[in-house]
């Protein structure tokens, strides 16, 4: 819950001290199919519009590993790519 008590929202991941921001935009598969890589940015011009907080604190690129046998997905905490900052 949030301090209005109306809304719900879960707790935001972090991954080498950075706070995931955004939503995913674009993901690409790998080609034997167990990486996916989930960018957060859009385009710099629509990230400016829609998340100006990505602008200022930079976006990023992540890996999630898929387990083709048990069915599962898991955030590879190892791998985290940062793009443009401005601060």
């Amino acid at each position: 819950m949030t301090e209005d008590g109306k809304t719900w929202q879960s707790d935001v991941l972090e991954i080498q001290g950075h706070r995931l921001r955004g939503g995913p935009q674009m993901i690409q598969l790998s080609l034997d199919g167990k990486r996916l890589y989930v960018t957060n940015s859009v385009f710099s011009t629509m990230d400016r519009q829609f998340y100006p907080e990505l602008v200022e604190k930079g976006s990023h690129m992540l890996q999630i590993d898929i387990d083709t046998e048990k069915g599962s997905l898991k955030i590879n905490l190892n791998f985290f790519c940062r793009f443009w900052s401005r601060t």
